[in-house]
């Protein structure tokens, strides 16, 4: 099995990660099986969403942004997740949404990274549709690290629930 350099990335960032939390007993969030982790909305939100104004800024994802064509407000917890969980890709108008809302992806799916848009967004470099989010970032380098990313992804992957 061969590995781009971003997967080889994030399956050392993983394997360290799980050694460390292992060696330091941590248990941040554990699931009734097996200990395996999988991280709540609010970490979701907090570590990802709303650190270093990644995401639920004006110029992006909060309100007031439907004038520049951004019709998914996550100025809040309780928005994030009311605007993302099932909710069919939106907009009619600014470059992100109008190759969006035509696309028929769901921006969550419970259970399926593969089949949510935040993740497939957030992972790839092109997308299905749209822009990488976030998109001001640097395109020498992900926009969000392989730890980010896998929170996301583990979050979906565990049902994608509002803690």
């Amino acid at each position: 099995m061969t590995f781009s350099p971003r997967g080889r990335a994030a399956l050392a960032l993983a394997v360290s990660t799980a050694v460390l939390g292992f060696a330091c007993g941590s248990s941040s969030s554990s699931s009734s099986s097996g200990g395996n982790t999988t991280p709540t909305f609010t970490e979701v939100y907090t570590n990802v969403i709303v650190r270093d104004g990644k995401c639920a800024t004006t110029a992006c994802h909060a309100p007031g942004s439907e004038s520049i064509g951004q019709f998914l407000d996550m100025s809040t917890q309780a928005n994030a997740y009311k605007n993302l969980v099932g909710v069919k890709a939106g907009g009619s108008s600014g470059i992100a949404t109008s190759l969006c809302s035509s696309s028929g992806l769901t921006r969550v799916v419970p259970g399926s990274p593969s089949k949510s848009l935040l993740y497939l967004k957030i992972s790839e470099s092109a997308p299905p549709c749209g822009v990488e989010m976030p998109d001001y970032c640097p395109r020498l380098e992900p926009c969000l690290s392989a730890a980010d990313q896998a929170e996301v992804e583990a979050w979906i992957m565990g049902g994608a629930m509002n803690d």
